[in-house]
């Protein structure tokens, strides 16, 4: 899970960087991007990266979990 707010980049930006940087480790890697606000689509929209809205609700974070590893 990666926030979208962070110091140096968007966590858009970390997940498009490490992906493209470690594509066999990284890149095959379940992600997640929380924020607080809904970005635009364009934004966030990086294949099999789900989107989690803050407050984050426990049940949010199982279903993602579970998502991946069904």
């Amino acid at each position: 899970i990666v926030d979208y707010t962070m110091p140096e980049m968007t966590g858009v930006e970390f997940i498009k960087r490490a992906r493209e940087e470690f594509p066999q480790t990284v890149g095959k890697l379940p992600m997640a991007l929380n924020t607080a606000r809904i970005p635009d689509r364009d934004e966030y929209e990086i294949e099999n990266v789900r989107l989690l809205l803050k407050p984050m609700e426990l049940q949010d974070f199982i279903d993602v979990v579970r998502d991946y590893y069904r």
